[in-house]
């Protein structure tokens, strides 16, 4: 499920940002893509109708366009 994978990814990279508003950001743009993805009626209509949804797109083959959003970061150890 995209979905779990992007929320997961969003608050693991977001946790140590340097401005709330990057996990903002992200997450308008995870919800953006999300609600317009071919899960989004699929998902809420099983919802509703209290079943198991049948979600067709797939983490291998899917993501969204803007997967992945971090940029690498230089690490230097103190011991260096």
């Amino acid at each position: 499920m995209i979905v779990a994978l992007i929320t997961d990814q969003a608050s693991r990279s977001t946790s140590g940002a340097d401005h709330p508003a990057e996990a903002y950001r992200l997450d308008s743009l995870a919800m953006f893509w999300t609600g317009r993805s071919a899960d989004a009626l699929p998902g809420v209509s099983a919802f509703l109708e209290k079943r198991p949804a049948r979600f067709t797109l797939r983490p291998s083959a899917d993501l969204p366009p803007f997967y992945p959003w971090w940029q690498p970061r230089p690490f230097t150890s103190s011991r260096d």
